[in-house]
């Protein structure tokens, strides 16, 4: 729990519409997905106060990426700190970076810890769910990433395509713009 000062003003404007992103039906399917994962039961209404206490201290998040990725948190710290929670979650992060979650979808430490940007939290989990299609044994959770199609084109192919006008072009058809008047002329 965090005992900061109220915000008010543009600050106050500003933190309402970060509250209001947080999406409570995405939260309760994502602890439903964890919990699948972890094999072990955590609340997951999607309620915001729930969603914040079972992952404030990132013990649920340490046991997820070690059910993901076996061996990447060595050791899960249990204290009741701030600064063993936020350890707990530095791991996480670490772990969610290696499995290729871009920095754009990550979160701060703080926060998860103060329940400051929850709706953060959420992208992360879902961005890891997305990656997790493309990791043996694991179950993925949401739309599939798109895999690379590289295409090969031959030089007479690239050469024969330098001539076409493509059709987002237009063409003129000889027009040009001379005689163009677009409104009054200025009368001196």
């Amino acid at each position: 729990m965090s005992y900061r000062a109220q915000k008010s003003g543009l600050a106050a404007e500003v933190d309402r519409k970060l509250q209001a992103k947080y999406d409570a039906d995405l939260s309760a399917e994502l602890s439903k997905w964890v919990a699948s994962i972890i094999g072990e039961e955590i609340p997951c209404t999607g309620e915001k106060k729930e969603f914040h206490n079972t992952f404030r201290n990132g013990v649920v998040l340490c046991k997820l990426a070690n059910a993901i990725k076996p061996g990447s948190i060595k050791k899960i710290n249990t204290g009741n700190s701030p600064f063993v929670f936020m350890g707990n979650i530095e791991g996480f992060l670490n772990t969610v970076k290696k499995l290729g979650v871009s920095d754009q979808e990550t979160f701060q430490t703080t926060e998860l810890v103060e329940g400051t940007n929850l709706y953060a939290v959420t992208c992360c989990l879902y961005a890891l769910g997305r990656k997790c299609h493309n990791i043996d044994g694991v179950p993925g959770f949401g739309p599939k990433e798109a895999e690379v199609q590289k295409r090969e084109f031959t030089e007479e192919q690239l050469k024969a395509g330098q001539g076409i006008i493509g059709l987002q072009m237009g063409s003129n058809k000889g027009a040009t713009q001379s005689g163009q008047n677009f409104g009054l002329s200025r009368h001196m």
